[in-house]
């Protein structure tokens, strides 16, 4: 909404949107594009698809598989993932909303991934609850569920990765100097730094690796310093 403010009105000064997801800066920016007349950009708040799909390579390796389930809500998070995926060696299956009409579907279509990387999509949880779809995965196929947010890995997803509050201000600041040096602010981006969650219950019962959360932090990045270079 603040957002949404400062882009009606006048002015030409620089703007820096936080504590935003990538699809409502996205819905906003839509709004506001034929009378825009300052840069914005923003530190988006939500899981980073390349660290997403990186967390997925930690914790499986080689044989890192995961489903994505993908519907107009938050298909603009698609490409990323796929280009991830397809950076990192992981088998990334989209399925569509429409083929999810019921809980067996969902089963279905799902079943063949080790994980599931779960977006917060209310039109998927309007037809099947968020809580079917975390027991659906984890008791009957069997799989991770990579989350969106640290409350889901607490309430039965396998991990996720997460932007902190100091990791957001570490990229405002880095945003900030650039205005102070009279350069332009950078695109829309995640942040930087990043932290990890991890359930080690859900994921000792699905026979993975015990590792802590600074070990899966440091091989999210090596993995993600060796997919660049190549």
């Amino acid at each position: 909404e603040a957002l949404d403010e400062v882009l009606s009105g006048p002015g030409t000064a620089p703007v820096l949107a936080v504590f935003v997801s990538k699809t409502s800066f996205e819905t906003i920016i839509d709004r506001h594009v034929a009378a825009r007349k300052r840069p914005v950009s923003a530190v988006f708040s939500d899981p980073d698809p390349v660290k997403q799909v990186a967390l997925v390579k930690a914790l499986y390796g080689s044989a890192a598989s995961s489903v994505l389930i993908n519907s107009q809500t938050v298909s603009t998070y698609v490409e990323d993932y796929l280009q991830a995926a397809k950076t990192f060696g992981v088998n990334l299956n989209i399925v569509s909303l429409e083929d999810v009409k019921s809980s067996s579907d969902f089963i279905r279509a799902t079943r063949s991934a080790k994980t599931l990387v779960l977006l917060k999509d209310q039109e998927l949880f309007e037809r099947i609850s968020l809580e079917k779809v975390l027991l659906s995965s984890y008791d009957i196929n069997r799989q991770g569920v990579i989350g969106y947010s640290r409350g889901l890995v607490k309430n039965g997803g396998a991990a996720t990765t997460f932007s902190s509050v100091d990791n957001i201000a570490h990229s405002i600041y880095l945003q900030a100097n650039r205005i102070s040096e009279n350069k332009s602010i950078e695109p829309p981006h995640y942040t930087v730094s990043f932290e990890v969650s991890l359930n080690k219950y859900v994921l000792r019962s699905l026979d993975l690796i015990d590792m802590s959360e600074e070990t899966v932090q440091n091989k999210i990045l090596s993995i993600i310093q060796e997919g660049y270079k190549r």
